[in-house]
């Protein structure tokens, strides 16, 4: 019984944070052409291969552009300010270059709720939006499986 009742509020705060990042994705003022998105990845030392093969194989399917520098830090997880490659995917979206930074989950922008609820609101700001690949679109590449290094 304790574990179902500690599963509820968890779940319902993921669906909150879901139901937020919908929000502003559709908020996004989508451009002539369709959205164009940067593929933005976090490892823990590797080239991510598959998963950036992934994100450009879901964007494509939903009819966005893709920005054609894929970024990712091998920092591991981080503060969001602590990772380089994070703060040039965000500075394409602040500058017009792209509407929207897509990663494979949204740990991959942050596990912490309130950095990530922070995130959002900041993309609301100037336009842009915070994609994920559902769990259950296509699973042909796992993220993580068989990466390059």
């Amino acid at each position: 019984m304790l574990i179902g009742s500690t599963r509820r509020p968890v779940e319902a705060g993921a669906r909150r944070l879901e139901s937020l990042r919908r929000e502003v994705q559709e908020a996004a003022i989508e451009p002539e052409g369709a959205f164009k998105v940067v593929r933005y990845a976090m490892t823990s030392g590797y080239r991510p291969a598959s998963t950036l093969d992934l994100l450009e194989k879901y964007a494509r399917a939903q009819g966005w552009r893709v920005h054609p520098t894929p970024l990712w830090d091998t920092c591991g997880p981080r503060d969001l300010a602590d990772r380089p490659s994070w703060t040039r995917a965000v500075a394409l979206v602040v500058g017009g270059y792209a509407q929207g930074i897509l990663t494979v989950a949204p740990e991959q922008v942050s596990s912490n709720s309130e950095e990530y609820v922070e995130a959002l609101t900041f993309f609301r700001a100037f336009g842009g939006f915070l994609a994920h690949v559902p769990s259950n679109w296509r699973t042909v590449a796992r993220p993580g499986a068989q990466e390059q290094a």
